[in-house]
């Protein structure tokens, strides 16, 4: 089964822990894997077709493919990117 990333729940503990000094243990201690960036991966991103301007959205489709993953949102975007989606 495919892993799941959920925008929402990333961004809700991202939000809380965005004042604090050590975000990275923060990150591990709730559960969240750290993702790297590589230049590979940035690579990928810059080639993915100009459906959505948005950085972050395009980095999500970019990890969502590398990790067989499963992205949880509402936005219909991810579609056009042949991301998989579990709209909620």
């Amino acid at each position: 089964m495919a892993d799941v990333v959920n925008i929402h729940e990333a961004k809700t503990h991202l939000s809380r822990l965005v004042e604090r000094v050590e975000l990275v243990p923060e990150l591990v201690a709730v559960g969240m894997d750290v993702l790297s960036i590589t230049a590979g991966h940035a690579t990928i991103a810059a080639r993915l077709p100009l459906h959505h301007r948005d950085p972050f959205d395009r980095w999500l489709v970019t990890q969502a493919r590398r990790l067989d993953a499963i992205v949880v949102t509402r936005d219909t975007i991810f579609e056009r990117y042949e991301a998989e989606r579990l709209p909620v």
